[in-house]
């Protein structure tokens, strides 16, 4: 009679296989487990993104986020970044974004909502101004005064929208302006220098997009510019 033991050993060996194959498919569904729960649960975060519900924002379009914001900019100095999930996030106050900080937002195209992160300014003036090395990405950043201004240099605004309420014919004064930083004194102080409009769309202001004098060395490239004065130089 012959011995059972290699069939005993290609049964164990079998066995054995079948075993690592389970527990790499347990593996693989517990990380899929994991993910899910990452990806539908309400994740705020203050490190290593800065989240601007974790300071306090709401974005119901309804409350005042500015001190909330402010705090999370704050917190992100020194080249953090400054997240805004999806939602309507007003301020009352201009914003000034920090050297090197990025205020990153989800774009509209992917929102069950055609506003996708939205800014909505209700002050005078410019909403946003910027420093060195900021970034603007993925924003919808509404005013009906005006909307960005660029101060610094190599700061960028990187697939935004910037808007007058839609449909008014120019009812924000400036879209966006490349600034030449003048003091009171009228001496260029922090103007615009190499800073990029990058795959933008400006529209509903009386002039959309204003390069002042001493601003130098600044580039548009691709985007929409529409309705009043598209853009004009001073």
């Amino acid at each position: 009679m012959r011995s059972s033991e290699p069939s005993e050993r290609v049964e164990e060996s079998l066995a054995q296989d079948l075993h690592d194959h389970w527990q790499d498919l347990n593996g693989l569904y517990n990380g899929i487990q994991e993910a899910e729960l990452l990806r539908t649960k309400d994740i705020i975060s203050k490190s290593p993104q800065h989240d601007v519900r974790a300071y306090g924002a709401i974005g119901d379009g309804a409350t005042d986020d500015y001190t909330a914001i402010n705090d999370t900019l704050t917190a992100a100095t020194n080249g953090g970044t400054v997240v805004f999930p999806i939602g309507h996030y007003k301020h009352g106050t201009k914003l000034t974004i920090p050297k090197g900080v990025k205020l990153k937002g989800y774009s509209h195209h992917f929102a069950a909502s055609d506003e996708g992160s939205k800014l909505e300014y209700t002050g005078a003036g410019f909403g946003i101004q910027t420093d060195d090395c900021s970034i603007l990405e993925n924003l919808t950043i509404e005013s009906n005064a005006s909307g960005v201004a660029l101060y610094g240099s190599q700061a960028v605004m990187r697939d935004c929208t910037v808007t007058a309420a839609y449909g008014t014919g120019g009812a924000g004064t400036i879209g966006v302006q490349f600034s030449d930083g003048q003091d009171t004194a009228g001496t260029p102080d922090n103007p615009s220098y190499y800073c990029a409009m990058e795959n933008c769309r400006v529209r509903s202001f009386a002039i959309q997009v204003k390069m002042l004098r001493y601003a130098n060395g600044n580039y548009i490239r691709n985007g929409q510019l529409h309705r009043a004065a598209d853009m004009t130089n001073a």
